[in-house]
């Protein structure tokens, strides 16, 4: 079994960049401790369900309040390495999921929480919150980039100018890219429009009601609209 003295390079997590403080200062110095940014990596079980092997939490300062890997109570059939770069080596030995995930929701009780696509994240961490409690940047950001879901990493592009996720994903990165997407429209957060606006003006600008086509940007939507075909089912449909 290797020891935490004999842990080579690639088993420890990567260090990330200090949050920028004009970013996180949005969130009023008062508000912080009341949230947390919260990321997992997972592997898949037989079936592919996800299993968690590392779980990652951010105060509202962008602080390191849990990082730890874990060994889960099922067998790992996939262990998904090209996504987060984790191998069996680095979870061997380590605290079980179980005891994991026991530490994770004592630490997150009664906080907003705050990630991408959390509804994964929580699946695999066995909790509920309330909805008053989820900061989503998947959710609120839905039906932008011309798309259903933008990615996290499209997101810390438009909105923060940052590259991430060059390499495998990261847990540490991805939920400090998550808090400062956050911080960044925190004024604006909650008066945002709705999922289903977005994709009503969506649709407005790439969908052909004639052609029944969805195009994935306005430039092609407008070749759509002088092609050859859309014309003569235009012409059909005014008569």
């Amino acid at each position: 079994m290797a020891s935490d003295e004999n842990k080579t390079e690639e088993e420890t997590p990567r260090e990330t960049s200090s949050p920028e403080p004009d970013v996180l200062l949005n969130i009023p110095e008062e508000k912080r401790n009341e949230y947390v940014a919260i990321d997992c990596e997972m592997a898949g079980d037989k079936r592919n369900n996800s299993l968690l092997i590392r779980a990652t939490i951010l105060d509202g300062h962008g602080k390191v309040i849990l990082d730890e890997y874990c060994q889960p109570t099922s067998k790992i059939w996939i262990m998904r390495t090209q996504c987060h770069g984790i191998t069996q080596l680095d979870i061997l030995g380590k605290q079980s999921d179980e005891d994991l995930i026991k530490q994770i929701q004592e630490i997150i009780k009664d906080k907003i929480i705050i990630g991408h696509s959390l509804k994964y994240d929580f699946a695999v961490l066995k909790i509920s919150p309330p909805e008053s409690k989820i900061r989503d940047t998947a959710e609120r950001f839905s039906w932008t980039f011309r798309k259903n879901v933008p990615s996290l990493k499209e997101l810390a592009k438009n909105k923060l100018g940052t590259e991430i996720q060059t390499g495998t994903h990261d847990s540490k990165e991805d939920a400090l890219a998550a808090l400062k997407i956050f911080a960044k429209e925190y004024n604006s957060w909650d008066n945002g429009k709705s999922s289903e606006y977005r994709k009503r003006k969506y649709l407005e600008k790439s969908f052909c009601q004639i052609c029944n086509v969805a195009s994935n940007s306005e430039e092609q939507h407008a070749q759509h609209l002088a092609g050859k075909n859309h014309r003569k089912k235009a012409r059909l449909s005014y008569f």
